[in-house]
């Protein structure tokens, strides 16, 4: 029988000690110790003076790759589309929700981050044109499917390209072999 009393005196010890932590716990005030402030810097700041700030600054972006619906899309260079490779005569090629580009081009007219790319392979005829440069799958529009690829085998570049031309090009104007 006492290692009965000793489990009840223990229970009851252990309730009283929990009551009396309750108790304390509901306290009406909190006390917060004294902190200095710590948004005081321990250096002096430099103020920066309005007429130091040049406000015409702005980023340019290369809208070279950018989907498009129209010219007005593209910063001055030319929305590649479906309707648009139509009017060249391209059948069974698309460009999905359109790239911004440049025609009949050359290195300079590309700008940073793209360049001038011959898709001849592709249209059967010398098509120079603007495209983004890649490294990977990351830098092209994927979800829209688009790929990053050399389209041509002797050059090293890799650009960003419709899924279906990089596959035209690959199989030389479009026509695979049937194996």
């Amino acid at each position: 029988m006492k290692p009965t009393r000793w489990r009840l005196g223990l229970l009851t010890f252990g309730l009283g000690a929990a009551a009396a932590l309750a108790a304390g716990c509901q306290s009406e005030s909190v006390y917060f110790p004294e902190m200095p402030d710590a948004a005081v810097p321990d250096v002096p700041v430099d103020s920066v003076s309005d007429s130091t700030v040049d406000s015409d600054v702005t980023t340019v972006v290369n809208p070279v790759g950018q989907a498009c619906v129209g010219d007005e899309d593209c910063d001055g260079f030319t929305c590649v589309n479906d309707a648009l490779l139509g009017a060249f005569g391209s059948t069974g090629l698309s460009v999905p929700n359109g790239m911004c580009s440049s025609l009949l081009c050359d290195d300079t007219t590309c700008g940073e981050g793209a360049t001038c790319v011959d898709l001849e392979p592709a249209f059967g005829a010398s098509v120079k044109i603007c495209l983004r440069l890649c490294a990977g799958l990351a830098d092209c529009r994927w979800e829209e499917e688009y790929s990053c690829a050399q389209p041509l085998k002797d050059d090293p570049r890799s650009v960003c390209l419709p899924d279906n031309i990089i596959v035209a090009i690959e199989c030389d104007d479009g026509h695979c072999d049937q194996e």
